[in-house]
C-alpha cells in the first residue's frame, strides 16, 4: 500500500501549508471559531442554570467580548512597531 502513494516535494508541502495558514489566520474562519465557542460556553451555562434565556444572553455576551478582545488585540498588533 505505501507504494501506491508517492512522496511530495518539499514545494509542494511548502504550498499546501501556505493554504493552510492562510485559511486558518483568515478573519471569517476566527469569527466561526469565536460562534462556535460562544455556544459551547452557552450550552454550558444554560445547562448549569437550566434557563434558555441565561444561555442566549452568554453566548451574546461572549461572543460579544470575545470579538472585541480579537479586534482589539489585531488593531494593537497591527501598529506595533516591530512590523516597521
Amino acid at each position: 500500500m505505501r507504494l501506491l502513494f508517492r512522496k511530495m516535494s518539499y514545494h509542494q508541502m511548502e504550498d499546501d501549508m501556505k493554504q493552510m495558514e492562510k485559511v486558518l489566520c483568515s478573519k471569517s474562519f476566527l469569527y466561526i471559531d469565536l460562534f462556535f465557542i460562544g455556544i459551547m460556553i452557552s450550552f454550558a451555562v444554560s445547562i448549569s442554570f437550566h434557563s434558555l434565556l441565561v444561555g442566549a444572553v452568554a453566548f451574546f455576551v461572549f461572543y460579544t467580548v470575545f470579538s472585541t478582545i480579537y479586534y482589539l488585540l489585531s488593531k494593537w498588533l497591527k501598529d506595533s512597531p516591530a512590523e516597521e
